[in-house]
């Protein structure tokens, strides 16, 4: 799992794609705060559902990608 976070004294590619995701999905969820007519519970429920279902979609293409190159290695 350190391998994740840390490669060679640098952060790691899908960390910093992690984080970045991350951030973007803040920014876009008080935007929409800001500009859509919403009641708190249903736009907190959307977004909540669409960042957990982006990251996970970010993990599966992380994670597969890391394996096809793992076997083109060997």
């Amino acid at each position: 799992m350190t391998r994740f976070v840390w490669i060679d004294g640098r952060f790691s590619w899908p960390f910093v794609v992690f984080v970045l995701y991350g951030s973007i999905c803040v920014l876009v969820a008080d935007y929409a705060w800001r500009v859509l007519v919403l009641p708190f519970d249903t736009l907190l429920l959307g977004s909540i559902v669409v960042s957990a279902a982006g990251a996970l979609l970010l993990a599966v293409m992380v994670f597969t990608t890391r394996r096809k190159a793992g076997r083109q290695r060997s």
